[in-house]
C-alpha cells in the first residue's frame, strides 16, 4: 500500500512499519497534517505501529502547522518513532522539540534507514 499526498509519501512494510517519506522543498500547513493523521488512523486501523519518519529537505511549517495539536494523536497511532535525517540544523531542531513536546512513546534521530530499523525492530 503506498498513499502520497501533498507533503509525503505513506507505506506501510510487512514488519507493520509505517514508513513516511517527506518531500524537499515544501511549506507543510495545518491541513496537510490533519490530512497525515487521518490516513495514519486508517492505515494503524487500531492497531499502534512503529513509524520510520524521513524528513525532507527546505521544509517549512506554516502559522497554522506549528499551533496544529498533532502529538496527542500520534500518541494513540504510533508505538515508537525513528526519524531519518541527515541536515545538522534539522536535527538541532528535532531535538529541541523532542525535548520541549515529550511523547508517551519512544523517539529516535538516525542517519540511515537501516539504523531506523533496527532500532525499530527492538521497540516493543
Amino acid at each position: 500500500m503506498k498513499i502520497t499526498t501533498n507533503i509525503s509519501t505513506i507505506e506501510l512494510y510487512e514488519e507493520g512499519i509505517l514508513i513516511v517519506r517527506q518531500k524537499n522543498d515544501i511549506e507543510v500547513t495545518g491541513d496537510d497534517l490533519s490530512e497525515s493523521l487521518s490516513i495514519y488512523e486508517k492505515v494503524c486501523a487500531g492497531k499502534k505501529k512503529k513509524v520510520i519518519l524521513y524528513i525532507g529537505q527546505h521544509v517549512q511549517f506554516s502559522e497554522d502547522a506549528v499551533k496544529f495539536k498533532a502529538l496527542q494523536k500520534q500518541n494513540e497511532l504510533f508505538s515508537a518513532q525513528a526519524v531519518v535525517l541527515t541536515d545538522l540544523p534539522q536535527r538541532i531542531l528535532l531535538n529541541f522539540y523532542f525535548n520541549k513536546h515529550p511523547s508517551e512513546y519512544a523517539r529516535q534521530i538516525f542517519s540511515t534507514e537501516d539504523e531506523a530499523r533496527a532500532w525499530l525492530l527492538l521497540q516493543e
